[in-house]
């Protein structure tokens, strides 16, 4: 395989590597493809935007951390090369931002957006600018965030960009208008993005365009008519079905809060939905974590979603269940440290699981007359204490 890869024209890898990005673009795997290359030298162009490529279908997967190695590489084989460099800052920074870590993340767009004076293509010039401009959301630098955006539009008026390119610039500045408050100047543009969307062959539109969409228009009734707003996060769940975890639990979580799902007792099904899905993708990077390695990532990564997990646990308070909320945060506290010491090795003798009620009672049960155990919650305005004896 590695001579006949070897031997094979650049034409050929050419139409390898479209072929891998379109079951990206189509949610069918694409990794064993990309895996399957061997890129001759003198194909420095085509190595890195296949690694790249797989940089991307790993985030997909869920595999962050080895998505990391994939766009080191990329960076390397980019060299001098300002347009491929931009791409694969732009995306490691969304990798990063998907791990939790902002300061990385901010690194990333602002090296970026410093090589913009040598990119001339204005596409590429679109994905720096928004993905500069999520960071800056993310971090509530919401002015510099529109900065942004605005360069975007620029950018993105220049023939010959497509209207799905535009369409992505309007939609991104509605979305940052939205969340400064500028509901009048936001709705233009969201208008905007989707006469654009329309002007386009059905077919061709992506999921993740339409996706986005929707859930840009969810944001937007979700104080005016929850009940559409609920129907727009639906549509967006649906067509998320192949994108990464982390954008599948934030749909979820505005879901239920629109608002607390316009008082549907199922609602917390969406939280409880999303917490899942987060611990199904924690659970396959710590199954793989190597001791010693990335271990700078690991806290902001765990620190994501506490705002999810502590509404989950204010929720069951709320609803009188004190048992379920102190077991499932005992759960999320113990969660990396039990992953840590099983990796060590057998459990220790009387290790046991607290995953239901019925476990937390019957080891309670076995604690000695004077023992008492005062567990802690705090939120932003109140503390909650548990008292188990």
């Amino acid at each position: 395989v590695d001579l006949l890869d070897a031997a094979a024209p650049a034409n050929d890898l050419s139409k390898r590597y479209d072929e891998a990005r379109l079951r990206f673009r189509t949610g069918k795997p694409s990794l064993p493809l990309l895996e399957s290359m061997r890129i001759p030298p003198g194909y420095r162009d085509l190595s890195t935007r296949v690694r790249m490529l797989r940089g991307n279908a790993l985030e997909y997967a869920d595999h962050y951390l080895d998505a990391l190695g994939a766009y080191a590489d990329a960076l390397q084989l980019a060299g001098n090369d300002a347009s491929a460099k931009a791409a694969v800052l732009l995306r490691r920074s969304n990798n990063y931002l998907a791990l939790g870590n902002r300061e990385l993340a901010l690194r990333d767009a602002l090296e970026a957006i410093a090589l913009l004076p040598d990119v001339p293509r204005s596409e590429d010039q679109i994905r720096v600018y928004d993905s500069a401009a999520m960071v800056m959301e993310r971090i509530g630098e919401l002015p510099f965030a529109l900065r942004y955006r605005n360069a975007s539009l620029v950018a993105a008026s220049r023939p010959p960009v497509s209207p799905t390119f535009r369409s992505i610039a309007f939609r991104q500045r509605a979305e940052t208008l939205a969340a400064m408050g500028h509901s009048k100047e936001a709705n233009l543009d969201l208008r905007e993005a989707s006469d654009l969307v329309e002007a386009v062959a059905a077919p061709q539109i992506p999921a993740l365009l339409k996706m986005r969409l929707r859930e840009v228009e969810g944001q937007f009734l979700v104080r005016s008519d929850p009940q559409s707003a609920i129907a727009k996060f639906s549509d967006a769940i649906m067509l998320a079905a192949a994108q990464d975890s982390s954008h599948r639990v934030i749909l979820r979580y505005k879901r239920f809060l629109a608002p607390w799902a316009a008082g549907d007792p199922r609602a917390e099904e969406d939280l409880l939905a999303a917490l899942r899905i987060l611990r199904t993708e924690a659970d396959g990077l710590l199954n793989a974590r190597k001791r010693g390695q990335f271990e700078s990532l690991w806290t902001p990564y765990f620190a994501r979603f506490e705002e999810m997990q502590r509404d989950l646990i204010d929720s069951r308070i709320k609803a009188n269940d004190v048992y379920g909320a102190f077991v499932y945060a005992e759960q999320t506290r113990a969660f990396e440290p039990i992953h840590l010491l099983l990796q060590t090795g057998p459990a220790p003798p009387g290790f046991v699981r607290i995953e239901t009620e019925a476990d937390l009672r019957r080891n309670m049960a076995n604690l000695p007359a004077d023992t008492v155990i005062l567990q802690y919650l705090v939120l932003d305005d109140r503390t909650y204490v548990w008292v188990l004896t």
